[in-house]
């Protein structure tokens, strides 16, 4: 999962886009990620956020885009690596269902975006990278947080 938000963190990076004079903050992981590793302990979503003391809705106003980089071991099953391979400690069904609850706690937010599982990181960083891009000359992630407007629940590559 990456989120677009103008936070700061270790995880985080600022790109520029160029020929855009504008800025994008990248993180691997949004602030709801962990609740998506909570339900896999059995623990629901509602408890999640009476812990955190915090709603979905809190979360998404955080950020102006999520784009979800589904797991290879959803689509394409046979390219998934773990440890030591990778550097993923989950086997392919928990990758799997891991990827299931990423998907249902991010895609509420009005402005998710899921880019394909497939069986390199290459095609899936150039699709969002592309997406990116193009809410960027858009306008949709400027100053919209959250914004209904935005291209939410699309697939990066669809054209509208």
């Amino acid at each position: 999962m990456a989120g677009l938000s103008a936070e700061d963190g270790k995880a985080s990076r600022a790109i520029a886009l160029a020929g855009t004079g504008k800025r994008v903050l990248l993180t691997h992981r949004g602030t709801l990620d962990p609740c998506a590793f909570w339900q896999t302990f059995g623990h629901s979503r509602q408890s999640f956020s009476a812990m955190k003391g915090t709603s979905l809705e809190d979360h998404y106003r955080r950020y102006d885009a999520v784009i979800h980089l589904a797991s290879a071991a959803v689509r394409v099953p046979e390219a998934y690596r773990r440890w030591p391979e990778e550097h993923r400690p989950e086997d392919l069904w928990q990758a799997a269902e891991l990827d299931g609850l990423l998907r249902e706690v991010w895609g509420g937010h009005p402005g998710f975006v899921e880019v394909a599982g497939e069986a390199g990181a290459g095609a899936k960083l150039a699709m969002a990278r592309g997406w990116v891009r193009e809410a960027m000359q858009e306008g949709l992630l400027v100053g919209g947080r959250g914004a209904a407007s935005g291209p939410a629940h699309r697939r990066a590559g669809d054209r509208r």
